[in-house]
């Protein structure tokens, strides 16, 4: 669970399930949507059958900690196998209607986007509920060639699927609309047409049939669908991390200068723009009418606008427009060729895109997934307290939490802990103010960056100004020394891609923990 806050959740509700009464209540899992709980429970059955885990209450896994693992490898290879279905989906999306090379190009890229598949790794409903966007965006192509009605209803059950997964799933609603406006008929026909009524009669259908608890609870107990829609509608309105607004800003513009630019790389997010505006100067100036071009234009441009406009972002935020920005990126490269006449100069300016295109997209790639696969800080950083702390000695930390190095988190640790904050309390990024009470009586002070970057930052520090002293207590004012600094950066060969201020669900992996040691103990 160190790699992800989210993970235990989905656990904790499926404990919480009592078969014989027939109660499979989503629960808190409702923040999201509440339909990956039952595969994710078919799959934990499977593996049981199968002997690979055994299941127990929680006082058994904290007694078999290897078992508690097997769970999340189970999850998390569940979620894998999603993720592979959604680029064998993007694959045949793209044979269909652009050809085979760029389909390859195109999947390609999506298997080795870090934001894709940094979250395929993940207990979290996002891959899965691109699966359903994905093949969403199949029939919704289906639609516009054919104008069959069971294109119309398994795209719209596709949309109600991907909801069900993860409530952001509904802006995929635009595509079945879309394709329906794209048939040759003219528009008052299409406007008359009963299949444009149905649409979202259909879609509410899929959703109720993937996570049925939305009626049969929608409002009765105080873990019902609308309390916890309620709750999603709050933090969409407000900021978990008010210091990302600062930084990146709102809007799509803090989407393509940010958070875009931490899950797919510059590179891709510049071929994505350049791709959007000459397929856009394509249609509008050339008045070339490409259907799917079109049809991609207008879906991921309000798929964009619509994830982009709530105040609560993050990275993984961004994966409903990922296979827009994937078929915008790749689009440019052949868009360019085409203003290009002369044959063999042509092929060389190809060849040479697509090779910056996938090459600067995989060293990123292989950075980031490095960050995962290469030991993580907490657990250098836990190493090292074992070693070179003597057992008993106060230590003190803002607040328990992921970041927290393992030794720290134990049930019974062999130190003294000193909270500035309780582990119990909501607020996940507080803490560090109330260290004051603990900070001059603790021997050792263990921080991650989370904790103090804001108040250190020159651009957010006046924002902070109650942790300000706090702050120069333990930076500048020489009580406290350094005997230990751990953090990893995206790196590979001689690329690095390290930023001086990183997404809070971005620095998951390894955010940066420094040891002080207070000299006057």
């Amino acid at each position: 669970t160190t790699y992800n806050p989210d993970e235990p959740l989905s656990y904790q509700v499926i404990e919480k399930w009592n078969p014989k009464k027939l109660d499979f209540h989503p629960r808190r899992v409702f923040l999201w949507g509440g339909f990956h709980l039952y595969p994710l429970a078919a799959s934990l059955t499977v593996a049981k059958v199968l002997g690979y885990i055994r299941l127990g209450n929680r006082d058994f896994y904290i007694k078999n900690l290897s078992q508690a693992d097997k769970l999340y490898i189970v999850g998390r290879f569940m979620m894998i196998l999603f993720a592979t279905g959604t680029i064998l989906i993007f694959f045949i999306i793209l044979k269909k209607n652009y050809g085979l090379n760029f389909s390859l190009i195109s999947t390609l890229l999506l298997s080795i986007l870090p934001v894709h598949f940094v979250n395929s790794i993940y207990v979290r409903p996002d891959v899965m509920m691109l699966f359903f966007g994905c093949v969403t965006i199949y029939f919704g192509t289906k639609i516009f060639e054919t104008k069959k009605m069971i294109y119309y209803f398994l795209s719209c059950l596709s949309v109600g699927f991907a909801t069900g997964t993860k409530l952001s799933g509904a802006v995929f609603g635009i595509v079945p609309v879309v394709a329906h406006f794209l048939f040759d008929e003219k528009i008052e026909k299409k406007i008359l047409d009963y299949k444009l009524y149905v649409i979202p009669i259909i879609c509410v259908l899929g959703l109720v049939i993937s996570s049925p608890y939305i009626l049969i609870d929608f409002n009765t107990t105080s873990e019902s669908f609308w309390n916890y829609f309620k709750i999603n509608f709050s933090l969409s309105k407000g900021m978990m991390e008010p210091a990302q607004k600062i930084i990146f800003g709102e809007g799509v513009l803090s989407y393509l200068k940010g958070y875009l630019i931490f899950g797919c790389g510059q590179v891709i997010v510049f071929f994505s723009m350049l791709g959007f505006l000459l397929m856009s100067f394509k249609f509008i100036i050339q008045k070339v009418k490409n259907k799917d071009d079109l049809f991609f234009l207008i879906c991921g441009f309000v798929i964009l606008y619509v994830i982009s406009s709530t105040k609560n972002q993050a990275v993984w935020y961004t994966i409903p427009f990922i296979p827009f920005l994937i078929i915008y990126a790749v689009r440019s490269v052949y868009l360019i060729s085409e203003f290009i006449k002369n044959e063999i100069v042509k092929k060389i300016i190809f060849i040479s895109m697509v090779i910056i295109l996938l090459s600067y997209s995989f060293v990123y790639s292989i950075a980031t997934w490095k960050l995962y696969f290469e030991k993580n800080v907490r657990e250098e950083c836990s190493e090292w307290i074992e070693k070179n702390i003597p057992k008993g000695a106060k230590v003190a930390i803002a607040r328990s939490y992921f970041w927290t190095p393992a030794i720290l988190r134990q049930y019974n640790p062999p130190y003294k802990i000193l909270y500035g904050r309780d582990f119990v309390d909501s607020e996940a990024f507080g803490g560090l103010k109330g260290l004051e009470k603990v900070l001059f009586d603790t021997d050792y002070l263990v921080l991650t960056e989370y904790e103090y970057r804001n108040v250190l930052h020159q651009k957010l520090k006046k924002y902070y100004l109650d942790q300000e002293n706090i702050a120069k207590e333990i930076f500048f004012n020489k009580k406290f020394d350094i005997v230990a600094e751990f953090k990893k950066e995206p790196k590979f060969l001689f690329f690095n891609f390290s930023a001086d201020y990183v997404p809070v669900d971005w620095l998951i992996p390894n955010p940066k923990i420094i040891i002080f040691k207070n000299q006057k103990k």
